[in-house]
């Protein structure tokens, strides 16, 4: 039987529906090179000076410049940056000469993720440390994309001696993988006269059920540690633990100029944190935190941090006062979420030179953003005196 004929006024309707595949594809074809254009184009000596002239424009609210004198390389994979100045409104605080750059810049297009295989700084200069503008721009305090660096590395940092009283040389030497909830650091930082020293190794990887620290921090006093910390006494701090992720045990003990200053028991369990000890404020503290917690506090915490969020209660008792704390921080959208803040202000000459009392107690709520919160209180007490 002969096939039967397609009715005529079928057939430019199907040619009219190829028609528009063909333009969809070559649309598509179009943007394609574009792109491609464009990537080959930066990846030009005019694309990098134009990157250059972009970085060179930005103006933040805080201050921060940054200023490069040239990129060398790919911008897609191996870069070398020459003549790095970064400034604050007060003028230059560091200049690297040159950094080697190895990383893969499209990860962070298309997983959110920093991925460097490594960055090689043969020499820096930090001439004193930055003075910032404070904003009130509301980003999170901590970052909300992964950040992995196979390799830091800076052979040779000389600190001026605005910083600690005298120029020093330091050597630096890194890796860190922080993504999701994992994270894997290694940092060995120290001035090569062997005086000022930071070594972390931190593993948290919960899904292999590994968990582990190992922490030294000496800072002498007058040294660059302390120097960049602001503190006027020295410093010294260790921190060890062995375990798991289901149970691990640890403990931080760190002392001041001969005194005691933490003396701490480290648990995590599935997840769950928490620390209890004594710790001695008033040591390095100035002012109203001087006077509250002079003679040291107790602490006890015990909470969840996830996603850059913590959920839990922390209760500190000195001779000065009591507090209360339970409810949410959370460091990735800067809010409260439903704190709640107890205090007892057990010697109240501690907070005004003048003033007496007679259980002295605050209740408060805090919720919404930090910059901002919704907030509640109550302040109560049978009797206070001033003078």
């Amino acid at each position: 039987m002969a096939d039967m004929p397609v009715p005529s006024e079928e057939r430019p309707r199907a040619r009219r529906r190829f028609g528009w595949g063909k333009w969809l594809l070559g649309l598509l074809v179009a943007l394609g090179v574009v792109i491609g254009a464009a990537a080959l184009l930066l990846d030009s000596g005019a694309g990098r000076r134009f990157i250059v002239d972009r970085i060179e424009q930005r103006d933040p609210e805080n201050g921060l410049r940054i200023r490069v004198g040239r990129i060398e390389g790919s911008i897609y994979r191996r870069a070398t940056l020459r003549d790095v100045r970064l400034y604050d409104p007060k003028g230059e605080f560091l200049r690297v000469a040159e950094a080697r750059l190895d990383w893969h810049p499209f990860d962070f297009l298309l997983r959110n993720r920093l991925n460097i295989d490594a960055l090689d700084i043969p020499r820096a200069s930090l001439s004193r440390l930055p003075e910032l503008i404070e904003t009130d721009d509301d980003q999170p305090i901590l970052p909300d994309f992964d950040i992995l660096i196979d390799r830091l590395r800076v052979d040779r940092l000389d600190i001026g001696a605005g910083i600690a009283g005298e120029a020093r040389t330091a050597r630096l030497i890194g890796s860190a993988a922080i993504r999701g909830g994992t994270a894997d650091v290694d940092l060995d930082a120290r001035l090569l006269d062997g005086s000022d020293r930071l070594v972390l190794d931190l593993l948290v990887a919960p899904d292999r059920g590994d968990f582990s620290i190992d922490a030294d921090v000496v800072a002498p006093r007058g040294g660059v540690l302390a120097g960049m910390a602001g503190l006027n006494r020295g410093l010294t701090a260790v921190v060890r633990g062995q375990g798991d992720w289901q149970r691990w045990s640890g403990s931080l003990l760190a002392d001041s100029d001969g005194a005691a200053l933490a003396r701490l028991r480290l648990t995590a369990r599935d997840g769950r944190y928490g620390a209890s000890g004594r710790l001695r404020p008033d040591l390095l503290a100035k002012g109203l935190v001087q006077r509250l917690t002079a003679g040291g506090i107790a602490i006890e915490a015990d909470g969840r941090f996830a996603q850059r969020r913590w959920d839990g209660t922390v209760n500190l008792v000195g001779d000065g006062l009591q507090l209360d704390t339970a409810g949410v921080v959370d460091l990735a959208q800067n809010r409260f979420g439903g704190l709640r803040i107890d205090g007892w202000l057990r010697r109240p000459a501690a907070l005004l030179d003048d003033m007496d009392g007679q259980n002295v107690r605050l209740s408060a709520r805090l919720d919404g953003a930090m910059a901002g919160p919704r907030f509640d209180y109550r302040l109560s007490a049978p009797w206070l005196s001033f003078g």
